[in-house]
């Protein structure tokens, strides 16, 4: 699959969680193009003609969807290449690390026409603080669900037979690594393959492991242990794992992981994410009695459904400011400079 779509950033619980630093690695040989620029500029839409160039090239490419509009991209990555180019505008300020060697910008707001711009900055300041405000909601409704969601797993592990998940999981990692080591271990990739949305829980599961050899840990609790355990084994046999972790635990709890080397992952399959698998370990059994934690679970459900409705009233506002600096963009200029710079990059 040349395609794998994924996150780099969430909505959580502390508020936007950004891995844009492991989208690729910093480095002298490597290029990264930073685009700057305000909404409704094109840089969504650059970034999808990369992508699609990449396509036409039969070359692998990672895409990665804005978490405040899954529609909309973030960022891409090339591996071929050496390549990614990355929006990096606010929540994921960033900037080269390496000016002009291995980083550069690219700023689309300089293709803006002031005079032609449908509003007054006031409407501009107004509709920005609106949206600010929707998103510091939806954080604070995700940040009230968080130890719900703490509690569960407290009153679950009491319960659990944390050994016998470990030891499950080393029994699936000898019969998929073998003998096999590795020894040009990169570090360890931390990104997202699902996220809190406006349109509610997004996952792009099937298209990161759709083909690699894939094994779904389904349970009610300690798929997160039993995916720890097997992600320590990879490294300590030498390999380079893509982990992909919870956006209610951005910084903790590892949810998936995919072994570049062997194309083979592991998946959690439960009510949110879940992919095609070849095969399934179910792990309920090592759970010796189930709590009756549904009202927690219902309550945690409300909360998270409260934030995912001001996520919506942001990207509500975030439409309208677009609808502002649409009209003022002189997307003919800007058309000719980003096919220069496509052309550059292939």
């Amino acid at each position: 699959m040349k395609e794998k779509h994924m996150f780099a950033g969430v909505n959580s619980p502390q508020g936007f969680f950004s891995r844009f630093d492991k989208i690729m690695p910093d480095s002298a040989e490597s290029r990264k193009i930073f685009i700057k620029g305000g909404p409704g500029m094109g840089k969504s839409t650059l970034m999808k003609k990369v992508a699609a160039r990449a396509a036409e090239e039969g070359l692998e490419c990672e895409i990665f969807h804005c978490s405040s509009d899954p529609a909309s991209v973030d960022g891409v990555h090339i591996p071929a290449l050496r390549t990614a180019i990355l929006d990096a505008t606010a929540p994921h300020n960033c900037d080269p690390v390496y000016p002009c060697i291995g980083g550069e910008l690219f700023d689309v707001s300089i293709h803006i026409q002031k005079d032609k711009m449908r509003s007054d900055p006031e409407e501009v300041t107004f509709q920005t603080k609106q949206k600010k405000r929707a998103f510091a909601k939806g954080y604070h409704y995700l940040a009230a669900a968080l130890p719900l969601l703490r509690q569960m797993d407290s009153e679950y592990l009491e319960n659990t037979d944390v050994r016998g998940i470990y030891m499950a999981a080393e029994k699936l990692a000898d019969r998929v690594f073998g003998s096999y080591f590795c020894d040009d271990a990169t570090d360890m990739r931390k990104l997202f393959v699902s996220a809190i949305t406006p349109e509610g829980f997004v996952n792009f599961a099937d298209t990161v492991f759709g083909d690699t050899f894939c094994v779904a840990v389904k349970g009610s609790f300690g798929t997160s242990l039993f995916v720890r355990r097997f992600v320590e084994i990879a490294r300590l046999r030498g390999f380079s794992p893509i982990v992909f972790y919870c956006p209610m635990r951005p910084d903790e709890k590892m949810e998936h992981v995919y072994i570049p080397e062997l194309r083979v992952s592991l998946t959690t399959y439960d009510f949110y994410t879940h992919a095609a698998a070849g095969e399934t370990v179910e792990i309920d059994g090592y759970i010796d009695r189930a709590p009756g934690l549904g009202e927690s679970f219902n309550y945690a459900g409300t909360l998270m459904q409260r934030a995912i409705d001001a996520f919506a009233e942001a990207k509500t506002a975030h439409g309208f400011l677009e609808s502002i600096y649409v009209p003022a963009v002189d997307f003919e200029a800007l058309e000719e400079r980003g096919q220069r710079l496509i052309d550059s990059i292939f």
